[in-house]
């Protein structure tokens, strides 16, 4: 149902489905007759030999048809080989590169800033609470 459209009563729905079962099943009654008597006929009038030789007229160029489209699937599949060879290859290539280029990075950047600042830091808190501790000392206590 679209956001437009009344919702309709359960009842209503339900019969709208019954309708189009019954409407199916009429239509496929239909279609197995015109079958059965298409048959039929044919056995009456003696065409089956025709009506089968265009059966076989009809699975040729089916099978032809099917033929090219598989030539076509195995060409489209040959392409994208190519192109992901060609393309994507190349391009998981740098990103590795990149990514590993990164990681090269990072680790200097660690050992070369990261960790003389940590140690510098470190360094000027121990100070500082050395200085904390020795003013402490110094300082009278108050009571």
């Amino acid at each position: 149902m679209t956001p437009d459209q009344p919702e309709l009563p359960p009842r209503t729905v339900s019969k709208r489905r019954s309708s189009r079962g019954t409407i199916v099943g009429v239509i496929a009654v239909v279609i197995i007759l015109l079958v059965i008597g298409a048959f039929v006929w044919m056995v009456q009038a003696g065409v089956t030999g025709t009506v089968r030789d265009i059966f076989i007229i009809f699975m040729a160029i089916v099978s032809l048809f099917i033929g090219v489209m598989l030539v076509m699937l195995v060409y489209q599949i040959a392409a994208l080989t190519k192109m992901l060879r060609e393309e994507v290859k190349p391009l998981l290539e740098n990103v590795q590169e990149t990514v590993n280029t990164a990681r090269g990075t990072t680790q200097f950047v660690s050992e070369h800033v990261v960790q003389p600042v940590i140690g510098a830091s470190s360094a000027v808190v121990g100070v500082a609470r050395v200085l904390s501790l020795l003013g402490d000392l110094v300082r009278p206590r108050s009571k």
